[in-house]
């Protein structure tokens, strides 16, 4: 998926703008509800939401070239915490 096509999917959701952006750079996240009606309607993986900007780099289907992938910052997993 390219980032167009997510554009226009979150704009048939009613997302404006502003929140559209904050949702591909991922400092925004869909409600539940919202990222299971896109992963049926549209094939894009609630999982995805974890990471987007690497789902989009992965799943551009005019970027095949496999470039390395950089990790959202807000994803801190568990050991992190726990140390």
């Amino acid at each position: 998926m390219n980032r167009e096509k997510l554009k226009k999917c979150l704009e048939h959701y009613g997302y404006k703008a502003d929140s559209i952006k904050s949702l591909m750079t991922g400092r925004m996240k869909p409600d539940l509800r919202k990222a299971y009606n896109l992963e049926d309607k549209f094939n894009i993986p609630v999982s995805a939401w974890r990471d987007i900007k690497s789902y989009l780099q992965n799943n551009d289907t005019k970027n095949q070239q496999g470039q390395p992938v950089q990790k959202a910052s807000w994803w801190i997993t568990k050991e992190k915490y726990d140390t």
